[in-house]
């Protein structure tokens, strides 16, 4: 789980905590009745509904993490969901998807990155990688250029591949609350662009740095971050792109939007993503002129 999203989570489970403490009441495990009179309440509150839902996300990840009921599944309270979208309306997410062609583009590009070779190919492949299997920043980058989390972030030894097919394996992402991880594969003959471009910074990397550092590593042996995605999409974005509707999660949208677009089964979209709900249809966007 990425830091922001812990964060978020516990800010989300004070937040109901003291609530309950302000009615005389016993939190942990809630009732279907107790969450929606929380819900009415932050509702009333004027809160906004992204807020809500993550502060909700919060109380279903506290239950499941201890084998409790998930309250937050009832119908009442679905019912008051979205009522509460319809009076506030819901906010339009302008971020633009990086379509196929555009990625193509920033390939073109990635000199603008960096005067190293070995850079560029590197955000080369994390900018397929992440586009080809709608991975999440926090999915694929570390923490800072000099600390990683290895029991979440990407490494080397998470990758696999061979003339035919590439496999990375996500050990832990936002929805994927039991940490059971999802292991990813595409054949070559689905994109031989997609295989080419990630196995070929994969044998640059091997070379450099040990099999459980991250995956993506600076020449320098920086490790590669959240700002450093967005630096460099930034500097590699044609001229005509509006850059301030672009960001690290437009590789995700895109990847998503493309899937869509070329006829994928919902399922495989769903899967692919790890999303367990329909929210997958959020992601799913026209395609801009670029």
């Amino acid at each position: 789980m990425a830091p922001s999203t812990r964060r978020a989570y516990a800010t989300g489970e004070r937040s109901f905590t003291c609530y309950c403490q302000s009615m005389n009441r016993s939190p942990w495990p809630a009732s279907s009745d107790l969450v929606e009179d929380y819900v009415t309440h932050l509702f009333n509150t004027g809160i906004a509904s992204s807020t809500l839902s993550v502060y909700l996300s919060a109380i279903a990840r506290y239950h499941v993490m201890h084998n409790w009921p998930d309250p937050t599944q009832s119908a009442r309270l679905k019912a008051i969901l979205e009522g509460a979208r319809r009076m506030n309306g819901v906010h339009q997410d302008q971020r633009l998807p990086i379509t196929p062609d555009l990625l193509r583009q920033l390939h073109s590009r990635l000199h603008l990155t960096s005067n190293q070779h070995i850079d560029q190919r590197m955000f080369g492949a994390a900018f397929t990688l992440a586009h080809h299997f709608l991975l999440r920043v926090s999915e694929y980058t570390s923490i800072s250029p000099a600390r990683f989390n290895p029991d979440a972030t990407l490494c080397l030894d998470d990758v696999h591949y061979d003339r035919t097919m590439l496999r990375c394996t996500i050990k832990q992402s936002k929805t994927d609350q039991r940490r059971n991880g999802v292991t990813l594969t595409m054949q070559r003959a689905e994109s031989p662009f997609v295989h080419d471009v990630c196995t070929g910074y994969s044998e640059i990397r091997r070379l450099l740095y040990p099999a459980n550092f991250p995956f993506f590593m600076h020449a320098s042996g920086r490790f590669l971050t959240r700002s450093d995605v967005t630096e460099a999409l930034k500097k590699c974005l044609p001229d005509s792109c509006d850059r301030m509707r672009y960001s690290s999660h437009s590789f995700r949208i895109g990847g998503a939007t493309a899937a869509a677009a070329d006829g994928q089964p919902v399922d495989a979209i769903c899967k692919k993503g790890r999303w367990k709900s329909a929210s997958f249809q959020r992601y799913i966007r026209p395609f801009p002129n670029t």
